[in-house]
């Protein structure tokens, strides 16, 4: 009886560990676009445009967004002191979700952050915020990349 135990067993961890190295993978994702600080905090990124424009279309609307801001390690948190979000569509907007994410010299993702900016934010407007925490800064992080991720008409 033990044998068969012992059977059963190994024939159990063996079929677990072969489904497991033959699952499939995620498929890549496109990042979306990005705005970034270099490492002495410099501000004013070039906007970038969508194109059409973006009516309906969550996607194409994410496109036309554009976050610009000037961040600053105070005391071991990251913060984005000033920011503009620019509304480049013809489309209302409510709000949308911004995300940051910490990175190191070599390019390696430390951490990232997500935070709703709220509106509204009319067609071709902007909005300004300050002092949005983006939590504890990396150990060795020297650049900041942030993006509009999300909106919501």
């Amino acid at each position: 009886m033990g044998t068969v135990v012992i059977v059963v067993l190994v024939l159990g961890l063996a079929y677990y560990f072969y489904s497991k190295s033959h699952a499939p993978k995620p498929a890549a994702q496109t990042p979306a676009p990005v705005v970034q600080n270099p490492p002495s905090g410099a501000q004013d990124q070039p906007p970038a445009s969508g194109a059409g424009n973006g009516a309906g279309d969550p996607a194409a609307l994410v496109n036309q967004q554009t976050f610009n801001a000037h961040w600053e390690d105070q005391s071991g948190t990251l913060m984005l002191t000033t920011a503009t979000w620019a509304n480049n569509s013809n489309t209302n907007i409510t709000s949308a979700t911004l995300q940051c994410r910490q990175y190191n010299n070599s390019g390696t993702d430390l951490s990232e952050y997500r935070v709703t900016l709220n509106g509204p934010t009319n067609a071709g407007a902007s909005s300004s915020f300050s002092n949005i925490s983006l939590g504890a800064t990396a150990n060795g992080m020297t650049r900041v990349d942030c993006s509009i991720i999300h909106v919501k008409p």
